[in-house]
């Protein structure tokens, strides 16, 4: 075994005790860059109650192996809006009209044929919707090949992916 000089023994005192300085300063000093860290509880941030207000904002990941993002619709509608279902211009007009009578006094506000999709909102699933939002069809392909035949939890989460220059709902598919 080598024996150190009492300069050599010095100068490795002052190595290790910089190394453990830096990791120190990397668990404890160093803000963290994780997302969920960043994120607000529920409660404590405004709803913007828009969905292509919400996805103008999100900046779309460049990785293929990100299949989808998930959106929690409490952070977009509020805590008070429980359930929601999507109303496209591309589904069937039977169930069209279903979604039509649930949103009560609410349905002149959908024009199907001005290009745009919509989302019902319920405070309450069981009763008609109280709100509608307006979504773009060039901002999102909010239904895609899907029919939404019922009212789902705002509690879910949404899975959205951008492709082609916009949103699509669901997971992107190879």
């Amino acid at each position: 075994m080598q024996k150190l000089t009492a300069s050599q023994k010095g100068w490795t005192a002052i190595v290790v005790a910089l190394w453990v300085i830096v990791l120190a300063a990397l668990i404890f000093v160093t803000p963290r860059s994780n997302a969920a860290s960043e994120a607000k509880p529920l409660g404590e941030v405004e709803a913007s109650g828009s969905l292509a207000a919400t996805l103008s904002s999100m900046k779309p990941s460049e990785s293929d192996a990100v299949a989808a993002e998930i959106i929690d619709l409490r952070y977009v509608y509020g805590q008070d809006v429980q359930g929601f279902v999507p109303v496209c211009s591309n589904e069937p007009q039977q169930l069209v009209d279903l979604k039509l009578k649930a949103a009560g006094d609410l349905a002149d506000q959908i024009d199907l044929e001005s290009g745009n999709n919509y989302v019902l909102l319920f405070e309450d699933p069981s009763a008609n919707a109280t709100a509608i939002d307006t979504v773009p069809s060039n901002v999102m392909d909010l239904c895609g090949e899907n029919y939404f035949q019922e009212i789902f939890s705002t509690e879910q989460g949404f899975p959205v992916h951008y492709a082609g220059g916009m949103w699509h709902f669901g997971p992107r598919i190879q």
